[in-house]
């Protein structure tokens, strides 16, 4: 059976564990970690990885600080829109007070390593950084924030003999990065094709995560690899996993288990499917 939560009631429950210095709390964290991240909450820590991480701001705006072909930018993830960020680049989430957004990531394969790292001011010069097996992205990442803060590097701002323990696995990678797509205005310029089947928000020719819009009807969705998410944009839908059947209205998010499939009954409105595997 699907598992239903509804994302304004769940936050409300859960508001007391989002703290800084991450601010962040898991709704699901088995094949896909699916957790929400209020703020504020200002690092300089860049997070490389090698899946796709997907984004989602719920409640005001954000700024994911990134580095593109080498160089440091800024990108806008505004109230309502979606980003898809691509593996193996660099990435600093900026949240401000106020704020909530939702980030679903895949879970690790058992050789992946995840990078924190820390830049020199002002610099594209590496200061400090470690390599670490990430289960918990809750737990996993305050302990080396933390480190790094009692650090001799960070009280210097000059790498030294502790700041690379090992070798780097991998070198993160030159990609151009597209915009963040205002999910309200993407279903309203796609409701022609919608009635006629599934549109993809995000090219699969340049990613792996599929992140597919239903609009009404009822729909079959594949077991395949994975575990499915179903996010009701507006309206309402009926999820049913080996029979048994769960609604999920707007602003709820429904979890397929991993090797399930399911059926789609989207009674009004738009649902967002998401699936993401290695």
């Amino acid at each position: 059976m699907a598992v239903v939560h509804g994302i304004v009631e769940w936050i409300e429950a859960n508001k007391k564990d989002f703290e800084p210095p991450v601010c962040n709390k898991c709704m699901f964290s088995d094949q896909l970690k699916v957790f929400f991240v209020g703020g504020p909450n200002s690092r300089k820590d860049y997070h490389l990885e090698e899946g796709e991480e997907l984004f989602y701001q719920f409640d005001g705006d954000m700024v994911l600080k990134v580095v593109e072909n080498g160089e440091f930018k800024d990108v806008a993830i505004k109230q309502g829109e979606m980003f898809l960020l691509p593996g193996r680049v660099e990435h600093s989430p900026q949240r401000f007070e106020g704020t909530m957004g939702c980030v679903v990531e895949r879970t690790r394969k058992p050789n992946e390593m995840d990078c924190l790292r820390y830049f020199c001011d002002s610099s594209k010069e590496r200061l400090w950084e470690r390599w670490v097996h990430l289960k918990d992205v809750v737990k996993d990442l305050p302990p080396l924030i933390k480190a790094f803060h009692s650090s001799e590097a960070c009280k210097t701002g000059k790498p030294d003999a502790s700041s690379f323990v090992v070798a780097a696995p991998f070198e993160p990678v030159a990609r151009s990065l597209e915009k963040p797509v205002n999910l309200e205005k993407f279903i309203e310029e796609h409701l022609p094709q919608l009635e006629k089947g599934p549109v993809p928000v995000f090219d699969s020719a340049k990613y792996s995560t599929q992140v597919l819009l239903f609009g009404r009807g009822k729909h079959s969705i594949p077991s395949g690899e994975g575990e499915t998410i179903v996010f009701q944009q507006r309206g309402s839908s009926k999820v049913a996993v080996e029979g048994k059947e769960s609604g999920v209205t707007a602003f709820h998010i429904s979890r397929v288990p991993n090797g399930k499939g399911c059926d789609l009954t989207v009674e009004e409105g738009v649902a967002v499917v998401v699936k993401m595997v290695a």
